[in-house]
């Protein structure tokens, strides 16, 4: 009898899955841990910049709404001292 057994083809691994040192790893985490600190300083940094716009436009809006019913009121006014 032939107790021939076919082989596959040897599994290739992937990079991946290649381990990697502890210290390497570590590494990689604090980095990744400092950059994404880095990336939420900048974020933050910009929504308040984002924060500090909207409000003055909003100061502005609020101006201009006063201003608009202050005219309109003295139109009418006027209006009704005209048509007399």
């Amino acid at each position: 009898m032939n107790d021939y057994i076919p082989q596959s083809a040897p599994v290739q691994r992937s990079r991946s899955l290649s381990p990697v040192s502890s210290v390497e790893s570590g590494r990689g985490v604090e980095k990744r841990i400092h950059d994404l600190e880095e990336l939420l300083r900048l974020k933050t940094d910009e929504n308040e910049e984002l924060r500090r716009a909207h409000e003055k436009r909003h100061e502005r809006l609020r101006l201009v709404q006063t201003n608009y019913r202050a005219v309109k009121d003295q139109l009418r006014e006027v209006e009704d001292t005209q048509g007399l």
